[in-house]
């Protein structure tokens, strides 16, 4: 008899075309490397998903497997997927749907052909409508010689990766792209020696293109790969191996003939979703009640921040609507002759400062806009980091745009697996969980509230109050978690232990500022 083995299920209703990526252990003994293995639900109806098996039991049974894949069908919310051992009755054959030139990597999706330049960082065109391009200004600004800004990374390398589903149908196609943008070379000083020796900025490309609603997810990151110059052991903001950012942005060229925009997170007022001639908007400070928090003091010690939230603009035939609001998300309709293009820049917000400008020729993301006033530093090892969805078809919802976080492993399979052995329902009752999982005095979001843990370099850390338990000075005690404890592993066990999808978000932003700060 075939397996059906309880895997995971969304906490909320998710729609065709969410995208998923999911990790999760097996009993020992269940599936094996040799079978056809399909995502299901309760109904035998296949998920488009690839099956990757990533670490094996001692008898080559599957212990961990990853599960990638996009909604083919809707899913309704604590709807039980499944993994399956069940025979396909149908022949299984290979589209062969990416193709490769000396120039040119070709992906044929339903929406028409994404062409993406190999020898060029992110310059690609979309179903023959859309032209992609990425530019990236950096400053060196302590250079004795003045400032230097370049925009064209070099020595361009791309590989990429074909994933099919299960049933061997076209899934996704991920492209890796990594160059270096040359600081001009500067002369040393008898009082900065080093700048000479300091190495190219390092830029990076993920780019994965769904085949089933040509939707492309990319992330855009930028490495100060320098080491730093100590000054009395101290690491400081001004190092003289910091450079700035001064554009970080991803242009998305057309010829339209209507736009519009939604303000999904608008939470001070009705959801603002206007069409427009042209839309302006600048994330100035994350909009909280302390977004000019001493967390964000800059090199000159001082908190350059100007507005609260964001500021923009919206013209259109009528006239011209002013925008003052906190925290949008933006997500921006195109219609095109042909097609629809759909944008959606990740945490707008949460990681400015950030910008957009859209009108019927070209959208502009700026995930380092200068209208902000507000500097980009970055700091020898930092690792500036955005992401940024968009589609040739019209998303209504931004899980199509990103990955649908909104799930939980089931736990019967967690115990049954024994690959967690940290995981069982008796810990789900210990005296000290209310404590852990926000009851009472502690609650994980509202502390980043209180430091304003938000911004490029601050998204996902933690505040840690514990140190300002003996601060008597005005303001708030400014500290972070670090590398302090691990709360990592922690927000990863109370999300498997509580079936919260809290604390998986939790993980994932602390995970992402790790990495990169």
């Amino acid at each position: 008899m075939p397996t059906m083995q309880p895997i995971f299920h969304f906490t909320k209703a998710a729609s065709k075309h969410d995208k998923f990526q999911v990790g999760s252990p097996l009993p020992k003994g269940l599936f094996y490397t040799n079978q056809c293995i399909t995502l299901v639900n309760a109904k035998g109806t296949v998920i488009s998903a690839h099956i990757k098996p990533i670490q094996l039991w001692p008898d080559l049974s599957i212990k961990w497997v990853n599960i990638e894949g996009a909604l083919n069908i809707c899913v309704d919310e604590n709807e039980g997927l499944f993994l399956t051992n069940k025979q396909p009755t149908e022949a299984l054959k290979r589209v062969d749907w990416v193709k490769q030139t000396n120039n040119q990597l070709v992906i044929n999706t339903i929406n028409g052909d994404v062409s993406l330049n190999v020898n060029e960082f992110i310059r690609a065109s979309l179903a023959e409508q859309v032209n992609v391009i990425a530019n990236i200004d950096i400053e060196n600004h302590n250079s004795p010689q003045g400032v230097f800004i370049t925009s064209k990374p070099t020595n361009v390398r791309t590989q990429y990766e074909v994933v099919f589903t299960s049933m061997q149908q076209p899934l996704l196609c991920k492209v890796k792209q990594t160059a270096e943008i040359s600081l001009a070379q500067t002369q040393a000083s008898s009082a900065n020696p080093d700048l000479a020796r300091m190495k190219a900025i390092k830029v990076y490309a993920n780019i994965v293109v769904y085949y089933a609603d040509t939707a492309i997810l990319t992330n855009i990151s930028v490495h100060n790969s320098n080491a730093i110059v100590h000054h009395n052991g101290q690491w400081d903001l001004g190092n003289e191996h910091s450079v700035k950012v001064k554009r970080l942005a991803i242009t998305l060229a057309y010829t339209s003939t209507k736009q519009e925009v939604q303000l999904l997170a608008n939470t001070e007022k009705q959801p603002i979703s206007e069409c427009f001639d042209t839309f302006e908007l600048v994330q100035y400070s994350s909009g909280g009640q302390h977004w000019n928090s001493e967390n964000h003091v800059a090199s000159n010690n001082n908190v350059n921040l100007k507005h609260k939230g964001a500021l923009g603009q919206l013209a259109f035939e009528g006239g011209i609507q002013k925008i003052h609001t906190n925290r949008p998300s933006p997500l921006i309709n195109i219609q095109l002759n042909a097609k629809e293009l759909s944008i959606y820049p990740h945490h707008f917000w949460q990681k400015y400062p950030t910008g957009i400008g859209s009108d019927n020729t070209q959208t502009i993301i700026d995930f380092a806009d200068q209208r902000s006033e507000c500097d980009v530093e970055l700091q020898p090892g930092e690792i500036k980091s955005h992401n940024l969805g968009f589609s040739m078809g019209k998303a209504n919802a931004i899980n199509g745009l990103t990955i649908n976080n909104n799930y939980v492993l089931n736990p019967e399979n967690l115990e049954q697996s024994q690959a967690n052995p940290f995981i069982n329902k008796h810990l789900g009752q210990h005296p000290l969980m209310p404590a852990v999982n926000g009851q009472g005095d502690v609650n994980w979001l509202h502390k980043r509230e209180l430091e304003d843990e938000f911004g490029w370099r601050n998204f996902g850390d933690l505040y840690a109050d514990h140190e300002a338990a003996e601060h008597k000075g005005k303001g708030i005690f400014v500290s972070h978690y670090n590398n302090q404890y691990d709360p990592l592993f922690g927000f990863v066990k109370q999300w498997l232990l509580t079936q919260n999808s809290t604390f998986k978000v939790l993980a994932e932003d602390l995970f992402d500022h790790i990495i990169h700060i």
